[in-house]
């Protein structure tokens, strides 16, 4: 009897981490969509990791390295690297081979991977034996970092 007792003590336990992860993805979710914008703030890297993308759609990366390379040797100031890390690129080339270029598609994969960031954290928080109380608030601070 209390074997079955600590079984489902467990198994609603396990109930609780999912509701308190889902409600924590859903929530870092609504956040993104409402951060959205109509259009795209150049400010920031993701050029440069929409070129590495249709590098890599292309089938010419070197040249895309080379490319940029000689463009930022030429500049007065050093926008970025020569070359982002290629994984994020690789997931955009993804999508857009998948559904096709277009900003909302590519905002999209901010989103999906909030999600996933979000419930990985949890879930490895769990892991390490927190409570969970402090694995719902982990969810919480990393699902609600901006984009």
């Amino acid at each position: 009897m209390l074997r079955n007792s600590q079984c489902a003590a467990d198994t609603e336990r396990k109930r609780v981490l999912w509701l308190g992860l889902a409600a924590a993805a859903a929530a870092s979710v609504a956040l993104a969509v409402s951060w959205q914008s109509p259009g795209h703030n150049w400010g920031d890297d993701f050029a440069g990791y929409l070129m590495q993308a249709k590098a890599l759609l292309n089938g010419t990366p070197l040249q895309e390295l080379e490319i940029n390379a000689r463009a930022m040797a030429a500049s007065d100031w050093r926008a970025g690297p020569d070359a982002y890390p290629w994984g994020y690129p690789a997931l955009l080339a993804l999508v857009i081979a998948t559904l096709g270029p277009g900003l909302a598609t590519l905002k999209t994969v901010s989103i999906v991977s909030m999600i996933v960031i979000t419930l990985t954290a949890g879930l490895l928080a769990y892991a390490s034996r927190l409570g969970l109380f402090s694995v719902v608030c982990v969810a919480i601070l990393v699902g609600m970092q901006p984009d």
